[in-house]
């Protein structure tokens, strides 16, 4: 018995060995060195220091002690049982997996809070490297490509969270928006329609931000209907999304709904609205798709 678990011993030494550096190689060149790569490394070098030279004698003097090699089924023995010990090894890792997956969001997430963004990002592409189904994940990463204005990788990773059904309103309601910045007016209706109904499936009695995001998806709504040139559709969402911000009290924090307004219900106050606008915008950090609308504001008003 002590023979075999020796044989067993090393065969899973040297297995863990290689699957560690395989590992760690593949980490690095997908995303970089870390704390786990770097730790996977030092535990696959102690490992390596094990005389394996001495390990393979040490089988081989066993399985004669066990008269195996008289008939050839070491042969087929050790096959079998480095087999078991790759099978193990794997399982184990991908059991792992999630769990470190969960490990490396929940850092990115403490990064993202200290305002450390490229080590958030750092960690939200770890947690996906590990485990590829991560919506939570996913959506940070999306998220904070928008916000550091590179909005195609932020198209992306949005795509990939509305591949689900359930996805998120947020992931639905930002994807659109960055469509209806590149003139993709037709796939940003359908996805703020898709936000609405979702939206009306899923809303709680005591949601008090209900209105709070009825308002934006009907704003963002009118916006898109608006560059596909449907003035009638698009009047109709913006009474809809202002309406819906009022009762939320968040008017001002959307500014662009006072362009949205005066180009769109002409029996308004346009310059008032016009004037409002421009206040909102020069306290946000506006972007080209802000820049426009207000531009097509002033112009259809006269200003």
């Amino acid at each position: 018995m002590t023979q075999l678990l020796a044989i067993i011993g090393l065969a899973a030494i040297n297995l863990t060995v290689l699957s560690l550096f395989v590992h760690t190689l593949h980490r690095i060149f997908a995303t970089g060195p870390d704390d786990m790569g770097e730790a996977s490394a030092l535990l696959a070098a102690i490992l390596a220091f094990i005389p394996i030279v001495q390990g393979a004698r040490l089988q081989t003097s066993k399985i004669q002690t066990l008269g195996w090699h008289k008939n050839g089924s070491h042969k087929i023995f050790l096959l079998g049982l480095n087999a078991a010990a790759i099978v193990g090894v794997l399982s184990l890792w991908l059991l792992a997996l999630p769990w470190l997956s969960e490990r490396n969001y929940n850092k990115g997430m403490s990064f993202n809070e200290q305002g450390k963004l490229n080590k958030a990002i750092e960690h939200f592409n770890q947690s996906i490297y590990q485990h590829a189904d991560n919506p939570a994940a996913l959506l940070s990463l999306a998220i904070l490509h928008e916000e550091i204005k590179d909005e195609e990788k932020a198209k992306q990773f949005y795509v990939q969270v509305i591949r689900h059904e359930t996805a998120p309103v947020i992931a639905l309601n930002n994807l659109a928006r960055l469509y209806i910045n590149s003139n993709e007016h037709d796939e940003a209706i359908a996805l703020l329609l898709r936000a609405q109904t979702h939206l009306w499936q899923t809303a709680q009695p005591n949601d008090t931000e209900l209105n709070l995001r009825q308002g934006v998806i009907a704003k963002n709504l009118a916006w898109a209907y608006w560059t596909a040139k449907d003035t009638t559709l698009a009047a109709q969402a913006i009474r809809e999304a202002d309406s819906a911000l009022a009762l939320a009290g968040a008017a001002s924090n959307y500014p662009e709904i006072y362009c949205l307004k005066a180009i769109l219900l002409p029996q308004t106050q346009a310059r008032d609205l016009i004037r409002a606008c421009e206040m909102g915008m020069a306290e946000k950090d506006i972007n080209s798709l802000d820049i426009g609308l207000l531009r097509q504001a002033r112009k259809h008003s006269g200003d």
